[in-house]
């Protein structure tokens, strides 16, 4: 029987070690395996909002530099789950992580449709164009 700490749930806040970038499970992945390669970071802290944190590892300087600090000499350049327990984030309130949370995820979810609308324009000119050559 898996362990249920291996599964992902809505709202789960899972960190990539091969790409060193954070996200929120969807309802879309919701109930998948969580491998070796993904970290499921587990918020016990009432005053921190999972959106902030996703924008403080994706996007934060302080963060960028203590992961380059921690990973220097390092022949494969790769966050460990040893180092991501050691990174220190400096939280604002929690009503400014929420608002920054909150734009954050707003502008992640843009820049995914925005790119899903490119795709499918692409595709759509690429038919008229296949239509248009026979």
């Amino acid at each position: 029987m898996l362990d249920d700490g291996y599964l992902s749930n809505t709202g789960d806040v899972v960190f990539s070690f091969v790409s060193s970038k954070a996200g929120i499970v969807s309802d879309l992945n919701k109930g998948e395996i969580i491998n070796q390669n993904f970290a499921k970071l587990i918020i016990e802290y009432n005053q921190l909002d999972s959106n902030y944190l996703c924008y403080a590892l994706n996007e934060s300087h302080s963060i960028k530099r203590q992961m380059a600090i921690f990973m220097q000499g390092s022949t494969v350049p790769k966050l460990t789950p040893a180092i991501l327990k050691e990174l220190e984030i400096e939280l604002p309130s929690v009503e400014k992580q929420k608002i920054i949370g909150k734009a954050y995820l707003s502008l992640r979810k843009r820049q995914a449709l925005a790119k899903k609308q490119a795709e499918l324009e692409e595709q759509l000119f690429l038919e008229v164009l296949k239509q248009l050559d026979r």
